[in-house]
Parts: structure tokens; C-alpha cells; sequence
């Protein structure tokens, strides 16, 4: 079989010896051993699951009052779990009942679980991680400049008669300090805190997927994907904060050169594969879509990638991962709509750049290596190239999204 991710098996300089996962779904273990097979063998996928569970535990105990419609929100990823579980389980010979049944039972456990979450769970802070300015000083009025004014023009002073500056620290009347950044203020106690397990956590899961790609896909899959990919992440989320679209300050690490800390940047390599990895089942399950044009399947695989930050960006927004440019409005629960069309440019031109890479059945693995890492400059300048010029169609070529960019030339 030939699927998206790794192309042809039937290269004489590299043969898949195991069955991918799209290929045999099934799970014949049993007790302890099924449970630790099931989550190897589909981890993208419970990736997800734990993922969605995840933002509803922030969402209730990370912000003051709790976040409930963030909660919702996970109908979105929890529609392509369904879907990549029905192409799944109605796709593996070795079940005898209907496959309508595992779908409503994992379903329904992740949905009764976040409703425990909502009905049980409160905030652990008595106040939000970030606010915006105005909360405190109704009259600041929020512009380029590094110093907040009100609407006089006279510069507004913190409770000890310290000017608001932007990346600066003051005092607010309610006694706490906060970072100002941008429009908003920020709890840096509160952040430290949040910032220091998400490092943890997407350094995990970056490791995690690369020795799951390493496993199933060998070598020549785990340097044609999951190192191209890495590498594009990278350069997308750097150039995002060197861009000055949104900021990632105060984290612990980052490397060299780059503006962006490494959790956020080694993101992409785990929402790409996990993306690919839910398109090749329901490809396994629908097989006419093999013969569907490379720029739908990007769609596609855009679209998935896109359902999970749906769910992800507005809990990771709201409790101060990353802020966004003043200039860029809140579109969709706190997060600007230039976040969006960023995600699906982003993967839509790495998922039809990889299909079609990997749909050359006469190219060598080593040519089809090659082919992705040198490409990945171009991707970043197509996808840079779509994402602006949808922008413009939406806000304007004047609008804020290419006004940001235009102060950043």
C-alpha cells in the first residue's frame, strides 16, 4: 500500500517491516498489554483525546470564573476522533460488532469527564493569570508607542507612581504585580508556574511522536517527515515572533538565533503528524481518495490540524502562552482570526508538498529526503504568501494584520 506519509514501500533501499496502523488497526492483546499497545500503536490520535481533556482542566481551574464555553469547544477535535475511530474500527476484519459502538463509548467517556470537570472543578488562582489593561485604568489608551497614556496624553501611573510601560513591571491597585505587555497585563507568578509544566509537557510529546514515527515509519520516514517538519515548525513559529505578530516571552528555553522557546516551536512537528496520521486512516477507510487532487488532501489535512486549535489556542491565549500584537482584534474567543488562516496556510502547503513528494512512486527515499528539506523555504514563503493575501481579502490590505507586518519589514 502506498499512503500519504510514507509513500511506496516497495523501494529497494527501504522496505516498512511493520504493518502501519492504517493497515491493521487491530489489537489482539489483552489486560495491561492491550491498554499499553492500544496507546502506543494510535498515540496521535489519544494525543488528542488527552489533549481536548487537558483545555478543560485549564479552562476550569486556570482562569477566574472558570471558562465553561471553552469546554465546548472540544466538539471540534472530538469530531475527527470520531471520524479516524469509525474509519478505524470499521476497517479492522477481526471485529464482529458494529463499529458505531467503541466510537459512542470513547466519545461519551471524554465528554462525561469534561462534564465532571465543569460541575466539580474551580479555579485555583483567585485572579486571572493575565487582564487587560483597561480592567484596572479604564481611560489607557493602548497604541504603538512603548508608554500608556490615557486619553489626555498624560502617561498613567501604577499605585506607586511608576509609568506603565510596555515589558515592564508595575503595580496594580489590586496590590499584585504584573508584566505589561502590550494591552494586556501579565501575572508572571501565575505564568512561571503554567509555563514551566507546558515545557515539560511538549517536550514530552515532541519525543514521544518521534520515536513513534522512528517505530512505525524507520529511518527513512523519521528524517522525510518528522525532521523536515520539526525544522519548518521552527522556522514558522520564530518567524511569527520575530514578525512581532504575538509574543512568547518568559519562557526557559530557547535556542540560539531563534525567537521562539523550543515548546512552542516543537509544536508543529507534533500537530503535523498527528494531522497525517488521522488523514491516513480515513484515506485506509476510504480508499478514493487516493485519486483526489493533492491540493484537497491538503485541505484536509490543513483542516484537522485546524479543528485541534480550535479547541487549543483559546485556553492558550487566555492564560498567556502567547499574546498577539495590539493592533490584531480578538476574532474567535480571544484569539485574532490571522491565527487561523496562519494554521491552515501552514499545514495546507506542507501537507500537499508531502503528497505530492511522496506520491513520486519512481523517486528514490533519498531523493524524496532531499526533496522535503530543501523545500521547507519555500513552503514557509508560500504559506506566507497565501496567509497575507487571505488577510487582505478579509481585513483590507490595510488592515491590521498587514499593518503589523509592514511596521516589522
Amino acid at each position: 500500500m502506498e499512503d500519504v506519509l510514507t509513500g511506496s514501500h516497495k523501494s529497494k533501499t527501504h522496505r516498512q517491516v511493520r504493518k502501519l496502523p492504517c493497515e491493521d488497526p487491530s489489537n489482539n492483546h489483552r489486560g495491561i498489554a492491550f491498554v499499553v499497545w492500544e496507546l502506543w500503536k494510535h498515540l496521535p490520535v489519544w494525543f488528542g483525546v488527552f489533549s481536548v481533556l487537558m483545555v478543560a482542566l485549564m479552562a476550569m481551574l486556570y482562569f477566574n470564573p472558570s471558562r465553561h464555553i471553552m469546554t465546548v469547544t472540544a466538539v471540534f477535535p472530538l469530531f475527527v476522533t470520531s471520524l479516524y475511530l469509525y474509519a478505524r474500527f470499521s476497517s479492522d476484519s477481526s471485529r464482529t460488532t458494529s463499529a458505531l459502538k467503541p466510537v459512542l463509548a470513547i466519545i461519551g467517556t471524554v465528554i462525561a469527564i469534561m462534564i465532571v470537570f465543569n460541575l466539580f472543578l474551580t479555579p485555583v488562582w483567585n485572579s486571572e493569570v493575565i487582564v487587560p489593561v483597561r480592567h484596572f485604568y479604564p481611560q489607557a489608551q493602548v497604541d504603538l508607542s512603548p508608554q500608556i497614556k490615557d486619553g489626555q496624553g498624560q502617561a498613567l501611573l501604577d499605585v506607586r507612581g511608576v509609568p506603565l510601560i510596555k515589558n515592564k513591571m508595575i503595580t496594580a491597585p489590586d496590590g499584585r504585580q504584573y508584566k505589561v505587555e502590550g494591552k494586556l497585563l501579565i501575572n508572571l507568578e501565575y505564568k512561571k508556574k503554567l509555563v514551566d509544566g507546558f515545557e515539560i509537557w511538549s517536550v514530552f510529546w515532541l519525543l514521544m511522536m518521534f520515536l513513534h514515527c522512528w517505530y512505525w515509519r524507520g529511518r527513512n520516514g523519521l528524517l522525510k517527515f518528522f525532521v523536515a517538519a520539526l525544522v519548518y515548525g521552527f522556522l514558522l513559529e520564530s518567524s511569527g515572533v520575530a514578525g512581532d505578530f504575538f509574543r512568547e516571552y518568559d519562557y526557559n528555553y530557547y535556542l540560539p538565533m531563534l525567537a521562539a522557546p523550543i515548546a512552542t516551536m516543537a509544536g508543529w512537528a507534533v500537530v503535523f503528524y498527528s494531522a497525517i496520521f488521522n488523514y491516513e486512516m480515513i484515506e485506509r477507510r476510504w480508499p478514493q481518495l487516493k485519486s483526489v487532487n493533492g491540493l484537497v488532501i491538503g485541505l484536509m489535512i490543513s483542516l484537522i490540524a485546524l479543528f485541534g486549535d480550535l479547541n487549543i489556542d483559546p485556553v492558550a491565549t487566555g492564560i498567556g502562552f502567547w499574546t498577539w500584537h495590539e493592533l490584531l482584534s480578538a476574532w474567535y474567543l480571544g484569539v485574532p482570526l490571522l491565527n487561523f488562516v496562519s494554521w491552515l496556510a501552514a499545514v495546507f502547503v506542507f501537507g500537499v508538498g508531502y503528497t505530492y513528494i511522496h506520491r513520486r512512486t519512481k523517486w528514490a527515499e533519498s531523493t524524496k529526503i532531499i526533496a522535503m528539506i530543501v523545500l521547507i523555504p519555500v513552503f514557509v514563503i508560500v504559506s506566507g504568501i497565501i496567509n497575507f493575501g487571505i488577510m487582505g481579502v478579509a481585513e483590507g490590505f490595510n488592515g491590521p494584520s498587514w499593518q503589523v507586518r509592514s511596521l516589522n519589514k
